[in-house]
């Protein structure tokens, strides 16, 4: 699906060389190359189960994970320590800017397909990024912690 998802952002990059702008549809396209020929077989996607262990066992405090989806769902409840950053914002430079660069960023969305989207994006933009498979339901299925806003608020 990754693969899919960034074809679809050169796709969105054709415009720009229609309107005069190939020096930017040039450097969206290299991008997309060097994402896509460097995909490892595993396609930059992580386990429920593997997040679960790391969080576990300590290991956990080296990753980002960052919650897609829309405000009342994260509320509802999120993987504990997850940071929330709507889709619709994902690329904007002030997320940008929020993002560590050089470990690990966890993406997570419902189901695992908008984080797919996310992902490539972000690896394209020089970021580690990972896809939950299965999302917050693969999540939910192995039973992983969620915590609720209201557990943020109290702290």
């Amino acid at each position: 699906m990754t693969l899919a998802w960034a074809l679809w952002v050169l796709l969105l990059a054709l415009p720009l060389s229609a309107c005069g702008h190939a020096r930017a549809s040039e450097a969206v396209r290299e991008a997309a190359d060097a994402y896509l020929s460097s995909t490892p077989e595993d396609e930059r996607i992580v386990s429920p189960a593997w997040l679960a262990r790391e969080l576990a066992e300590g290991r956990g405090g080296g990753l980002t994970i960052v919650d897609i989806r829309a405000r009342t769902d994260y509320a509802n409840g999120h993987i504990p320590n997850a940071i929330h950053v709507p889709f619709k914002s994902a690329a904007r430079a002030a997320t940008l800017e929020r993002l560590p660069r050089g470990r690990p960023l966890i993406v997570v969305c419902k189901s695992g397909h908008t984080a797919s989207m996310v992902n490539s994006i972000w690896n394209m933009l020089g970021y580690q990024a990972l896809t939950l498979k299965g999302g917050m339901r693969g999540w939910a299925d192995a039973h992983g912690p969620i915590e609720a806003a209201e557990t943020e608020s109290r702290r």
